[in-house]
């Protein structure tokens, strides 16, 4: 929901999600080399403050405790250190109802584009099929 972008990146056992600032922000069509270089360059014109520079971003990095369980070590935003960002009951992705290429959080209802994902990856548990 709101067109943010984001990806999710796992490796071995460690994963990390990040999600991008809401659609229509002012920094959507920015290209700067890094977010700290353009708050520096331009944050002055923009009357903006580092902090408030990320607020809306999510950020969650940590450990595959096992396949479709991703517990929280760092994170910013919406993710507590700690807490289960995926766990084996109610909160799973589940591949779309009608294209293999997307999977979806039914929780909050973000739909991931699939660049890469070998057949035999497991750490995301054996992924259902959304009901459409």
């Amino acid at each position: 929901p709101g067109g943010r972008r984001g990806y999710w990146v796992v490796v071995g056992t460690w994963f990390g999600v990040v999600v991008g600032r809401p659609s229509g922000d002012f920094l959507e069509d920015m290209l700067c080399k890094s977010l700290p270089h353009a708050v520096k360059t331009c944050g002055e014109q923009w009357e903006l403050e580092r902090r408030d520079a990320t607020r809306g971003c999510e950020v969650a990095f940590g450990r595959v405790d096992s396949p479709g369980v991703f517990r929280v070590t760092h994170g910013v935003g919406a993710s507590r250190e700690g807490a289960l960002l995926l766990n084996d009951s109610d909160r799973q992705l589940r591949r779309d109802a009608a294209d293999d290429g997307i999977v979806v959080e039914p929780w909050s209802g973000r739909r991931w584009k699939i660049r890469d994902l070998p057949q035999d990856f497991a750490a995301f548990g054996k992924l259902k099929r959304v009901i459409a």
